[in-house]
């Protein structure tokens, strides 16, 4: 999918795909795409525009195909975003492309999803899941911990993306930092890692950061921790993962 292209000066949306076309020579080739909600519910067209017979929103075209075996590598449809008439505010869509012989259904694509926002400005967000850890990880040759996330995140595209994580004693009071390595301005233990977001909907299946176990500086023992990361855009914060709870032992 390609967003925000502009035709006839019109904004909207392209669905690409490679399609290949077998026993089709001289025959008039239809390639329709529907447009539904996450839940699989379709839109339904209010202008008579573009829309199925049934009344959903939906863009076709059609091929004569000239070659018996016929290869397109980049079939291409286009939508105005107006014409989902999803209505204002930020939606959950996905889009299933299908061809046809003379109404005659002959091979369907697989689901794409995408976010479709209109109206407003749309405010810079991260979203964290479920935290994990990793132990006894060796990077540079120093033993650490690496801190997991799936993160997604909107509205930050073209823009510098930091996410720190925060160390605490299980109790609440943070670690404290002894040597200016991996550190907040006020002197606690952090871990920072920074990305620049290339797109408006941006996700990470596994965001990691990784820290020696000796920048935790903690005493011998066993040491009950939970570990908060958060997302910042130019300083300020667009949201905070759920705590992560661990135990380190330190000989």
């Amino acid at each position: 999918l390609v967003h925000d292209v502009f035709k006839d000066s019109k904004k909207g949306m392209e669905v690409h795909h490679k399609i290949r076309v077998v026993g089709m020579k001289d025959r008039d080739l239809e390639v329709a795409c529907y447009f539904y909600r996450e839940d699989g519910t379709p839109l339904k067209d209010e202008n008579n525009s573009f829309r199925t017979t049934g009344g959903d929103v939906s863009v076709g075209e059609h091929h004569v195909i000239k070659y018996a075996d016929s290869t397109f590598k980049d079939f291409s449809l286009f939508l105005p975003h107006n014409e989902l008439h999803a209505g204002t505010g930020a939606h959950k869509l996905k889009v299933k492309c299908e061809a046809f012989d003379s109404g005659r259904s002959i091979g369907k694509s697989g689901w794409q999803s995408f976010t479709l926002r209109v109206g407003g400005a749309v405010p810079k967000l991260i979203k964290f899941g479920k935290g994990s850890l990793k132990h006894d990880v060796f990077k540079d040759g120093i033993k650490g911990l690496e801190v997991h996330h799936p993160i997604d995140v909107q509205a930050m595209a073209n823009r510098e993306l930091e996410v720190t994580c925060f160390f605490y004693y299980e109790n609440g009071g943070a670690l404290k930092d002894m040597n200016k390595r991996y550190y907040t301005a006020n002197g606690n233990v952090s871990v920072m890692d920074k990305v620049q977001v290339k797109y408006a909907d941006a996700k990470w299946a596994d965001f990691v950061h990784f820290i020696p176990y000796d920048e935790l500086h903690l005493p011998s023992g066993k040491t009950d921790l939970k570990i908060q990361c958060e997302g910042f855009d130019a300083g300020v914060s667009i949201g905070k993962s759920d705590w992560v709870h661990l135990w380190y032992r330190k000989d």
